[in-house]
Formats: C-alpha cells, sequence, structure tokens
C-alpha cells in the first residue's frame, strides 16, 4: 500500500538540501514492520493445525459442551484465517477464538432457537476485537 506511489520526500529546510521521509511514509513503514512481527512462520501455524487434527473426539462420557467445542474447533481456524491482517497474530486469534467457543459452548440454549453455529460465530467476532 505505501509502494504505491513513489516516496514522498520532504525537504528540511536546511541550505544544505537534506531530504528526509515524510511523516506519513515512516508511519507506514512502522505499521508494516509491527504487522511482519505479528506474522507466525508458516511451520509453527502447520504444526499447530497438525496437532488439532490429531486430538481424538471424545467419547460419549464427556459432557455435550466438550463434544461442541470439539466438532466446531473447524470454525474457528476459518474465521481466524479471515481476520489475520488486521494487528492480531494468527496463532492468537485461535486461542481466543478456542477460549470464546468453550464460553460460547457452555452458555449455549438449544431452546433459544438460535443455531450453534451463529451464536459460536458471534462468541467468537467478539473475542477477536476485544
Amino acid at each position: 500500500e505505501f509502494l504505491a506511489d513513489r516516496p514522498r520526500w520532504v525537504h528540511t529546510g536546511s541550505m544544505t538540501g537534506v531530504f528526509r521521509w515524510s511523516d506519513a511514509d515512516v508511519e507506514a513503514f512502522r505499521r508494516a514492520r509491527a504487522d511482519a512481527e505479528l506474522v507466525a512462520s508458516a511451520a509453527t501455524v502447520r504444526e499447530f493445525l497438525a496437532d488439532i487434527d490429531t486430538v481424538p473426539p471424545p467419547g460419549p462420557e464427556v459432557a455435550g459442551s466438550d463434544q461442541l467445542v470439539f466438532a466446531y474447533r473447524p470454525l474457528v481456524v476459518k474465521l481466524a484465517k479471515a481476520h489475520t491482517g488486521r494487528g492480531t497474530a494468527f496463532l492468537d486469534l485461535i486461542e481466543s477464538g478456542m477460549v470464546a467457543l468453550t464460553l460460547a459452548a457452555e452458555r449455549f440454549d438449544p431452546a433459544a432457537g438460535q443455531s450453534f453455529s451463529d451464536f459460536a460465530t458471534g462468541w467468537i467476532l467478539r473475542a477477536f476485537y476485544d
């Protein structure tokens, strides 16, 4: 975005003709560097997603909320992928999304008439922006 046009130089006003980057370009560089620092390595993300897939499903003796959390993990990953690059690292989004999914599973009331996926999506998105 900040390299779309050529850099804007600002004259410092001295007689030696010294130029420097404009404040807008300096801020754009700082934002780009901060975004780059938030991105996890691809290997780390692949390892995490592989670990999620190796967890066995819970047995019938496990509470219903834990079964919902297990079944809706891909929803958290999908929403985290869609919201990556907005100032929070991908793995942090997944972590906060899993916490929100657990809370949503505990507080879900099927008698309210709302589907669990819609209910959980609201909780997960709220966790992303809080």
